[in-house]
């Protein structure tokens, strides 16, 4: 019998490319929250764990629910801005072609992923949407959404540091991917499951029926 695999997808960094977007919203609220650093390049966040970036900032953890709410709705507003990750669409759509659950789970607002989807024309491929205004303990959720479908592999596909760390906490398979907010080199010093720099190699390991231990090339 062929084994069902349902693949929860991260949002920004993964499937929408919002980092230069995000890296332009810091910079406007960076007075407001008395940031330290008003001029935080790409490279930062790309080379650093989410809970360094936040220390880099400057930003106080009780500021931190607000500054993210602020972030999610100047990200509404400019949403137009953001794009859609080259061969996406194409990945997407034969996942959906192969009978491959796909969800998304993200701390973006559902609103966000919703208009940005049905901007690209990518909502019908998609069952559910996750939401969770928290930015850590991502594997909580995680753990929830794997309870909710018990008879198939469940396999997560993020971005950053902290997805790889997730996943480990709660044997899940993760596929990094080193096209977003984290850079290649250190996603790779957090050893994920899969490592991979194009997302046509998602497909490619989704077909051949997950190896839970292979090599980082």
């Amino acid at each position: 019998m062929r084994n069902k695999i349902t693949i929860v997808f991260d949002f920004d960094g993964t499937i929408a490319d919002s980092l230069t977007l995000v890296t332009k919203i810091v910079t406007q609220l960076s007075s407001k929250y008395r940031l330290k650093n008003d001029q935080l390049e790409l490279s930062d966040f790309q080379n650093l764990p989410a809970k360094e970036i936040i220390k880099l900032l400057g930003l106080k953890w009780w500021n931190l629910p607000l500054f993210i709410f602020e972030v999610k709705q100047k990200m509404n507003k400019d949403l137009n801005e953001v794009k859609l990750f080259d061969q996406i669409e194409e990945t997407v759509q034969t996942l959906n072609n192969i009978d491959v659950e796909l969800n998304i789970m993200s701390s973006n607002s559902k609103k966000n992923i919703n208009s940005f989807l049905k901007q690209k024309n990518l909502s019908h491929y998609f069952s559910k949407i996750y939401t969770s205004s928290k930015l850590f303990n991502k594997d909580k959720s995680i753990l929830k959404i794997k309870n909710a479908y018990p008879n198939s592999t469940l396999i997560y596909v993020g971005d950053e540091i902290r997805d790889i760390e997730a996943c480990q906490k709660i044997n899940i398979p993760v596929i990094a991917v080193s096209w977003g907010y984290n850079s290649y080199q250190a996603l790779k010093k957090s050893t994920p499951n899969y490592l991979v720099k194009k997302p046509s190699e998602i497909v490619d390991i989704v077909k051949n029926h997950i190896d839970y231990n292979p090599k980082v090339n």
